[in-house]
């Protein structure tokens, strides 16, 4: 195909959707989960109600982090799921992580026993904060 009837084919394809929402999942390699929020009309009440579509994106470079907000550009089928790729990151999102104190003892919830102690002041209680007593040496979840 000649340069010609490429620059044609593009001219009548015109121009690709384009969607921004925040990044919900990085796991994957070179794959990431966005979030899209949107409104839309109840049709006989008239009310907005929020909606929200999730959309696998396409990130070849491993570049967008969870709760970064980004900006997809449709493309073609290129998984199952994936028929989006990543364009750009417009704005990064915070990124917390808990300390790793080495020798600390903590819960499934980062918690250790006396935060979970004073949080909750009856061992019984502990259950519903925690869901394994087991207090594993030097990890934090």
């Amino acid at each position: 195909m000649s340069t010609a009837a490429t620059a044609e084919v593009g001219k009548a394809r015109g121009r690709r959707v384009t969607t921004i929402g925040v990044v919900a999942s990085d796991r994957r390699d070179k794959t990431i989960k966005v979030v899209v929020n949107y409104l839309t009309k109840h049709p006989k009440y008239g009310k907005y109600l929020r909606r929200r579509t999730t959309l696998h994106a396409h990130d070849p470079n491993n570049e967008a982090h969870v709760g970064d907000t980004v900006e997809l550009m449709a493309c073609r089928p290129i998984s199952k799921t994936k028929t989006w790729r990543l364009v750009r990151v417009i704005r990064p999102g915070a990124r917390t992580e808990l300390p790793a104190v080495s020798g600390e003892r903590r819960c499934s919830y980062g918690m250790n026993r006396g935060e979970l102690d004073a949080l909750t002041r009856k061992p019984s209680l502990r259950a519903l904060f925690c869901n394994n007593h087991k207090f594993k040496m030097g990890e934090v979840p």
